[in-house]
């Protein structure tokens, strides 16, 4: 297994470097408009030779980096080759934040206190928002939600 670079810069959110990365990977979301002040901030060197990832060479996170940072002055930028799916194919070891233990059973939703957030982006925007919840009950099986129960309803 070869090497990792460094310094190598996880491009994808940060949401996505919590479940796995790759081992002394910096966190700089390439679809955050802060992006190249990020990096200007972690590397004030414009030749510091900097290696990104992505998910994988499908996706377009990667070449949108290369491209902002050749334009904000950086030359000396590559992409590893396959992204974080290539090098866990390869065999090669990735990090996961540890997630919180949730204790199995099930549990009546408390309306007033339980919100639901969600994130989308894209290339140019992120959008937020919340739902609230209705009344029911959640599922937890082996630290996993198994299913959200509407009041009145049967699970499937």
């Amino acid at each position: 297994m070869p090497e990792l670079p460094s310094p190598l810069i996880d491009i994808l959110s940060a949401e996505s470097l919590a479940a796995e990365h790759l081992p002394g990977s910096v966190n700089i979301c390439v679809y955050e408009t802060a992006f190249i002040d990020k990096i200007r901030a972690a590397f004030p060197d414009p030749n510091t030779a900097l290696t990104v990832y992505g998910l994988n060479d499908s996706t377009l996170e990667a070449g949108v980096a290369l491209t902002k940072l050749g334009t904000a002055g950086y030359m000396r930028v590559s992409t590893l080759p396959g992204g974080l799916e290539g090098w866990k194919a390869s065999g090669g070891n990735v990090e996961q934040s540890a997630a919180p233990e949730l204790p199995s059973g099930q549990f009546e939703v408390d309306q007033k206190a339980s919100l639901v957030e969600w994130m989308g982006r894209n290339l140019f925007n992120r959008h937020v928002g919340t739902v609230q919840l209705g009344p029911g009950q959640v599922l937890i099986k082996d630290g996993r939600l198994a299913v959200g129960i509407a009041a009145g309803r049967r699970p499937k």
